[in-house]
């Protein structure tokens, strides 16, 4: 069981807490609930952000096989998830 999925492991890492009272608890998931909104903003922006290195990657001339060694997929991962066709100017 992953940190992610284990409900223990979430208490141990501050992620979760135990609440005393229903108003605990339904401020505990309004929280959550903006940290997740939040962790999804990132991720968004994070992924924006791989894309584009992943053009000028290309641009510079590097092989859908470089790039899929820094991001840790083959090559074909690489070129499926980030448009295979050639980047047009």
């Amino acid at each position: 069981m992953s940190c992610l999925t284990g409900g223990r492991c979430l208490r141990q890492c501050g992620w979760v807490t135990t609440t005393e009272t229903p108003g605990d608890a339904a401020h505990a998931r309004v929280q959550a609930a903006r940290d997740l909104r939040a962790a999804v903003l990132e991720r968004q922006r994070a992924d924006a952000r791989v894309a584009l290195l992943v053009q000028v990657l290309r641009a510079a001339g590097a092989t859908w096989g470089e790039v899929g060694a820094e991001l840790g997929v083959t090559r074909q991962a690489a070129r499926q998830r980030f448009g295979g066709d050639e980047l047009t100017a």
